[in-house]
C-alpha cells in the first residue's frame, strides 16, 4: 500500500480517502475535506472510532467509527508512517 501512495494513486478505506499528500474525508453531502500529512498530528483510536487529530488542534479534524474503516490495522500503520517523518 505504501508503494501505490508513492506512485500517486489513492487507497480507499471507505471513511477515509489515503492520497499521497494527505487523507481526504469525503462528506455526505458538499465538498469534503483534505488534511495534508504535516498538518496530521495523529490517529487515535477512541470510543469506537478513527480520529484523526491535527497540529494544534483541541478536536478531532475528522472521526469515523472504526466499524467503516476496513482494514483498520493498515489504515492506521500506514497513518503512523506518514506523519513520522
Amino acid at each position: 500500500m505504501q508503494a501505490a501512495l508513492r506512485q500517486g494513486h489513492s487507497i480507499d478505506f471507505r471513511g477515509y480517502v489515503m492520497e499521497p499528500g494527505g487523507l481526504y474525508r469525503p462528506a455526505r453531502f458538499g465538498k469534503g475535506k483534505r488534511l495534508m500529512w504535516a498538518e496530521i498530528q495523529q490517529a487515535r483510536l477512541k470510543a469506537g472510532a478513527v480520529h484523526v487529530m491535527a497540529r494544534g488542534k483541541r478536536w478531532p479534524w475528522a472521526s469515523v467509527g472504526v466499524h467503516r474503516v476496513p482494514n483498520l490495522t493498515a489504515f492506521m500503520t500506514l497513518v503512523h508512517a506518514a506523519t513520522s517523518n
